[in-house]
Parts: C-alpha cells; structure tokens; sequence
C-alpha cells in the first residue's frame, strides 16, 4: 500500500490518492474527497480502462454502475465531485444526449 498524491499510468493520472494497491492485472486506489467520503478507482492493465468500483456518495451510485472508460468518456461522481477521465480528455466540445 502507497500513500502518493500524484501517478501517472497508462492514459491516467492518479492526483490525490490513498491506499494504492498495485499488482500484475491493475492498480486500485481510494480517493477521499473529504473525512468520510471515498471512492475506490481500478485501471486495468490488459484493458487499459478505469472504472469505479466502490463508493459511499449515495444510494443510487451512479459513479459505480458507470462503465468502464479508456481513451474518451468520464465517470463522474457528482456528490463527491469526482472526475475519472483520460489523461487526453478534451471538454471543449462535449456531447450530451
């Protein structure tokens, strides 16, 4: 377990983390965005992609059930005010439907 504020791996950066947790098939961290408030991201090596796997913003965990992004998308964690996107996310021209 590692304690860093700031990682680079693969197409994401990993700011402000804690409880790293690295092996051969990924890396999982936990972000707190406050005392109490966490969620737990994985980036899967062989994919190449990161999801939420666990939080505690609501009931509903929308940031969870959110699937797998790698090179474009975002989860986000509205509650917690978290973003998940690649490292070359662009939101100038960002498409909602």
């Amino acid at each position: 377990m590692t304690n860093l504020r700031r990682v680079q791996t693969g197409e994401f950066e990993i700011k402000d983390a804690i409880n790293i947790e690295e092996n051969e098939q990924g890396v999982l961290f936990t972000v707190k965005t406050s005392d109490n408030d966490y969620n737990d991201v994985f980036i899967d090596y062989v994919s190449g992609k990161a999801s939420v796997i666990d939080s505690n913003c609501s009931v509903r965990k929308d940031c969870v059930h959110t699937a797998p992004i790698k090179n474009s998308g975002v989860i986000v964690c509205a509650p917690h005010k978290l973003k998940v996107a690649p490292t070359n996310f662009n939101n100038d021209n960002p498409v909602v439907g």
